[in-house]
């Protein structure tokens, strides 16, 4: 897989990095929640249900201005610090702290699960964003660059549902019973789905905004929307 993620035809872009680090962070950050449950209302979620959902929301943003190949490589290398970072904090567990540190069991309790956790989402994350970010390339071009909010919220929709239905049956079915498990995939996919919509705003205005500022339209002919590659 190429390394250089930066430019596009020799033309250096300003807000790449900046954008990729958000997704990076909230990639991270939402492994980091997911098993704490959360109730808002009658429903009950994941913890990371407030953070995951920007990840499609980066996605977007980066398929749309800047090409698919590079909001792919993005994804792949997010997963790949994921799992760097969940085998750093599981380390760090078996390093012998000093007397004066209590908080061991609270330690473990946050970061022990997350390597686990973020194999466990890896596959759902790497299936649903790849259907998510093709979907925005490939309609694209079908309908030569407009309604950007349309197909973003239902290439989010799509690939949302696809991570939900592969992630969070793995996470929960072992704290859970079939019950309550499917209450939370439920609930957590209706969530989205107005997340979503709420979130399609601020981002067809960056969009708007990046596309001016940076001068970039990009467009993906001749790609081949392999997930693995």
């Amino acid at each position: 897989m190429p390394t250089q993620i930066l430019s596009t035809e020799n033309h250096a872009y300003r807000f790449l990095i900046p954008i990729s680090m958000l997704f990076i962070i909230t990639l991270i950050a939402s492994a980091l929640a997911i098993h704490r449950t959360i109730q808002i209302g009658s429903f009950i979620e994941p913890g990371g249900i407030l953070i995951y959902p920007l990840t499609y929301f980066f996605s977007d943003i980066i398929a749309e201005n800047y090409g698919y190949k590079i909001s792919h490589q993005i994804l792949f290398y997010g997963l790949i610090f994921q799992f760097i970072f969940s085998i750093i904090m599981n380390l760090l567990l078996y390093i012998p702290a000093t007397p004066s540190w209590h908080d061991q069991t609270a330690f473990e309790i946050v970061f022990k699960p997350l390597l686990l956790y973020s194999t466990m989402t890896s596959f759902g994350t790497l299936i649903g964003g790849h259907i998510n970010i093709a979907a925005i390339s490939r309609w694209k071009k079908l309908v030569q660059g407009r309604y950007f909010w349309i197909r973003s919220l239902t290439s989010s929709c799509i690939g949302e549902a696809v991570f939900t239905i592969i992630a969070l049956p793995a996470i929960f079915i072992g704290t859970h019973n079939l019950h309550e498990t499917m209450k939370i995939v439920w609930d957590a996919y209706l969530f989205k789905l107005v997340y979503g919509v709420v979130a399609i705003i601020p981002s067809t205005i960056l969009v708007s905004i990046i596309k001016k500022i940076e001068g970039c339209d990009f467009y993906d002919h001749s790609i081949q929307y392999n997930p693995f590659k």
